[in-house]
């Protein structure tokens, strides 16, 4: 049994943690596992899933009260299909508060297995007190997401960053097992390198933790040497929206960045293909999907220094490091990029390379055998 409810409905708009769900789930099912999932998107859900439970609400006024609607709905189809099938475990993506909340609720009711994952949370998420940025219902669904963590049996993560996260909050060692994410390789090598149109690209949604803000500085940097080089970026627009081409405009680089929004997979990986360089300025990851893909499709990297990419990436010459909020240095990998065809087609070869060894089927190897740990 798997359970997986998201808020967000926008087609495209599919973030690493559910990349890395329904990958799973693929590939469960595959193997001959039994998966039944508890959606309430049918559109996001690849079509050869049968055994799908389609929970539709129309939203309600106030946005809260149908938030929580959704829960209890969650915890009520949950349970009658607990009577139906008698499942083994209930799974938990970690893709969103209100899968944490519904399975908080359920393991008070329910003796099963409780499996979640867990990516990571920001400096802010991770405090005791609630910081003055986060608002009263957001700390409440972190404060049922801890909670949850903490009735699980098991702990899904995906890198030793996120273990000693979980550690922190009070996890105990023994319910955690890092089992890492995957990227299809074989199939993004299906998109040939192509004439190089933009000079980097970012892929992430528009969250201050991945670095948007860092995005203009820095290129408004680069642009000193390079005046004309143009930067895209693709990713799930937000309510910051409005501040962040405020800050482009500010900055002097409106017109050399260019911001695409949500795309498909295909009009993705072309863009990408499509670009010099791949950057990634993010404060804060649990793995890093998105560099490991631009690493694939043969295109060097410059990220900040932090752990997880330091840990998942770090060993690929292909994937330069700079320390966090030196704009200047980052600026000048870049440029040191940019005008270097040779290095760049070498260290783009190193990483296509390196990322070889991210496979699903080792993930999937290491999770089955964490779960016949608690499923009985």
């Amino acid at each position: 049994m798997a359970v997986d409810w998201d808020g967000n409905m926008e087609k495209d708009a599919v973030g690493g943690g559910v990349v890395r769900f329904f990958r799973v789930v693929d590939e469960f099912v595959k193997r001959g596992i039994e998966v039944h999932l508890v959606v309430g998107d049918k559109q996001r859900v690849p079509s050869r899933y049968t055994a799908l439970h389609i929970i539709r609400l129309r939203k309600h006024r106030p946005k809260r009260f149908w938030y929580y609607l959704c829960a209890f709905r969650i915890v009520l189809k949950t349970l009658r299909l607990d009577r139906k099938y008698e499942y083994n475990a209930l799974i938990i993506p970690g893709t969103h508060r209100l899968n944490d909340i519904a399975s908080y609720i359920l393991k008070l009711v329910s003796k099963k297995p409780l499996v979640m994952t867990y990516h990571h949370l920001t400096s802010d998420e991770l405090a005791r007190k609630k910081p003055h940025k986060i608002s009263p219902f957001r700390w409440f669904d972190l404060i049922m997401f801890k909670k949850s963590l903490h009735k699980a049996s098991l702990v899904i993560t995906v890198s030793t960053f996120s273990s000693q996260q979980l550690l922190s909050l009070g996890i105990e060692g023994r319910k955690i097992r890092i089992c890492g994410v995957g990227i299809d390789w074989h199939d993004l090598q299906k998109y040939p390198e192509q004439k190089k149109i933009y000079d980097a690209c970012f892929v992430g949604r528009m969250a201050e933790e991945k670095g948007i803000f860092d995005l203009p500085i820095i290129w408004s940097k680069v642009t000193e040497k390079f005046p004309d080089s143009k930067l895209v970026f693709i990713g799930i627009t937000t309510l910051l929206a409005n501040t962040w081409f405020a800050k482009i405009k500010s900055t002097g680089v409106k017109r050399n960045i260019i911001y695409m929004g949500s795309v498909d997979s295909k009009t993705l990986y072309e863009t990408m293909s499509k670009s010099k360089i791949f950057v990634f300025p993010s404060h804060v990851e649990g793995w890093g999907i998105a560099v490991a893909e631009a690493m694939s499709l043969g295109l060097p990297v410059v990220a900040w220094d932090i752990p997880t990419i330091r840990e998942v990436f770090g060993g690929s010459v292909g994937v330069r490091l700079v320390p966090m909020f030196d704009y200047q240095q980052f600026a000048t990998e870049v440029q040191e990029l940019i005008k270097n065809d040779g290095i760049r087609q070498k260290l783009g070869e190193a990483n296509r390379e390196y990322a070889k060894k991210f496979t699903w089927s080792q993930v999937i190897d290491k999770e089955l055998e964490a779960l016949k740990e608690v499923v009985k």
